[in-house]
């Protein structure tokens, strides 16, 4: 229906820091942008090993990923 769609992309905490709750701090306040964006869901990519994180902040699994790079 048109509706506004966040995508989460590349969020990465350097090693050093993590432990520190910044990967799930940062994560929820995109997730918030997104609300007061107007988007009805909040979408990202991410490797199998950290999906339990994602699953933590209230992401579920859905569908396959695809992509098409083009050289430019």
């Amino acid at each position: 229906g048109g509706a506004r769609a966040g995508h989460i992309e590349d969020i990465v905490v350097v090693e050093a820091a993590r432990g520190l709750s910044l990967g799930r701090v940062i994560i929820e306040q995109l997730k918030a942008l997104s609300v007061v964006a107007g988007c009805y869901k909040t979408i990202l990519d991410c490797a199998d090993k950290v999906v339990g994180f994602y699953g933590k902040l209230g992401f579920e699994v859905k569908g396959n990923f695809m992509a098409a790079y083009h050289d430019h």
